[in-house]
């Protein structure tokens, strides 16, 4: 991540942003918790603070339009929820099972990349 001056609010290149936002792919429901899905949920969140550091300066939204121009708004909208079908049916029944033997990080917060 490129980090600049405080007072410039970019933390995300124009290149870096155009590559994250071109390899967002749909994830389907068996992928949730994988490598992949891990590493796609870690740039969205590198949106999300680079889109409220534009929203709240009231500088260009290079994030929003960004999305928008690659038409990546419905696969947002899509991950997150499927992230919320993920934690309200398939959790439940993981743990109704008995204590995992294995665990990983359940990233349920929704990124709202729009503001």
């Amino acid at each position: 991540m490129d980090l600049v001056a405080a007072g410039d609010i970019e933390i995300i290149s124009d290149l870096e942003l155009g590559h994250i936002i071109s390899s967002l792919r749909p994830c389907g429901l068996e992928e949730i918790g994988s490598k992949n899905w891990v590493g796609q949920m870690s740039m969205l969140e590198e949106l999300n603070v680079q889109s409220a550091l534009e929203a709240e300066r009231g500088a260009e939204e290079r994030v929003k339009d960004a999305m928008v121009d690659a038409d990546k708004l419905k696969l947002v909208v899509r991950e997150a929820v499927l992230i919320e079908l993920w934690r309200d049916e398939i959790m439940p029944r993981i743990l109704r099972l008995g204590e995992p033997k294995s665990s990983f990080q359940v990233r349920v917060r929704t990124c709202s990349l729009v503001s």
